[in-house]
């Protein structure tokens, strides 16, 4: 599933040349904390958020005095002047922003909102805004994704050769030795583990492989004795 497949359309957006009060009554009307900013060519040119309205002169809040601003006679840069003060949104906008590509995948979309902290992106394809992703559309998607169908050929014998090689190949599974019984594709996990983690992961990695109905993890953790 791609990002295309599920990102939001329909989106509410800002240009350069709108005013900083127009674009606060949209946000409070459309209960939205940002807008992408579009030029008159439908380009992304930059986002406006709640943050940066925060420091609004009209809200009392002017932006906070660096220390060292204050030694050198400043009390602001001229960014934040820009953002106290100016009347549209050119002047208020984060110019810097962290897009995706509407093929990209779910798994390098997470990625990228939990990297960056956000919680959506603008879909940009070829420098157009072609829609917006948040985080509650990435749950959706993951939601809707319907899993693998389990084949059935697989017999008990060969359902237990995967899952003890499976075992012995990943290095993240290496704190169980178990002990795999497989009967009419429930494999039974006995042995002893390191840590409770250790054992969870191993029930994992055995309920991953094709022909798998269900994991019973008896796996009992080493003796304290073990270590000593």
């Amino acid at each position: 599933m791609q990002v295309k497949d599920f990102m939001a359309t329909d989106v509410v957006t800002a240009k350069p040349g709108d005013t900083v009060a127009a674009v606060a009554k949209v946000m409070s009307e459309k209960r939205v904390s940002g807008l992408p900013v579009v030029d008159d060519d439908g380009a992304l040119v930059g986002v406006v958020s709640e943050g940066d309205l925060l420091s609004r002169t009209e809200l009392g809040r002017d932006a906070p005095r660096s220390w060292w601003l204050g030694l050198l006679g400043r009390s602001e840069t001229p960014e934040a002047y820009m953002r106290a003060h100016g009347q549209t949104v050119a002047d208020v906008m984060t110019r810097e922003v962290e897009t995706i590509a509407p093929g990209a995948g779910v798994a390098a979309l997470a990625r990228k909102l939990e990297k960056n902290g956000v919680k959506r992106l603008p879909v940009v394809d070829r420098g157009q805004l072609v829609g917006v992703v948040s985080r509650a559309d990435v749950v959706r998607a993951l939601a809707s994704m319907q899993p693998e169908a389990t084949p059935t050929a697989a017999d008990d014998t060969e359902i237990r050769n995967q899952v003890i090689a499976l075992l012995n190949k990943e290095a993240a599974l290496a704190g169980c030795q178990a002990t795999v019984i497989v009967n009419d594709g429930v494999v039974e996990l006995w042995g002893l583990a390191t840590d409770e983690a250790s054992a969870e992961a191993c029930r994992v990695a055995a309920a991953g492989v094709a022909g798998v109905k269900e994991v019973e993890n008896h796996m009992a953790l080493f003796p304290s004795s073990h270590y000593s």
